[in-house]
């Protein structure tokens, strides 16, 4: 079973049934004489992440109310899902999508990525380390004096300390 989804104080009785995360890069594209293009890289854009699910039980109603109160609040927090990356996210939009019944209320929403350092590009040298040919995990997790679990756990995209290769941006902080 998964660890439940949280945000900020607020932590799922039930995971959603649903969710994706979208990821974008703006780019614009100058055309030239001749047919010709060049395109501009923008960077990336903030993280959608959105889904559905339904809280049950005698108090889903007031558990819905519980969540709905986070998204008057005016602070990012912490998204922690069970087997994505946690981010700091604004809570955009909760919605009901029925009239709740006394023990049943089905509902959707989306969070966006709130900009902080690493969105911005500042601080990406002491955030990540980028594999070098012949290197490994445990060496670089020893260069950086932490543990290859706990780069794993900052790196859930890395399914076992063997799936780098030169290039990866491993996350150190």
């Amino acid at each position: 079973m998964l660890p439940a989804m949280q945000y900020k104080t607020f932590v799922w009785p039930h995971n959603p049934k649903i969710y994706s995360i979208s990821f974008s890069r703006r780019t614009v594209i100058h055309k030239q004489p001749f047919g010709s293009y060049c395109v501009e890289d923008l960077g990336r854009d903030c993280r959608i992440m959105e889904g559905s699910g339904e809280f049950y039980g005698a108090d889903a109603y007031s558990t819905f109310r519980t969540l709905a109160c986070l998204a008057y609040e005016q602070t990012p927090g912490l998204l922690i899902h069970p087997l994505w990356q946690s981010s700091s996210a604004y809570l955009t939009e909760l919605k009901l999508l029925q009239e709740p019944g006394e023990n049943h209320v089905l509902y959707s929403f989306r969070f966006t990525e709130a900009p902080d350092a690493e969105t911005k590009g500042v601080g990406d040298a002491e955030n990540y380390a980028t594999v070098s040919e012949g290197d490994t995990l445990w060496a670089l997790a020893a260069r950086q004096g932490r543990s290859v679990q706990s780069l794993l756990a900052l790196n859930p995209a890395l399914y076992s300390a063997n799936a780098v290769t030169p290039g990866t941006r491993v996350r150190i902080s």
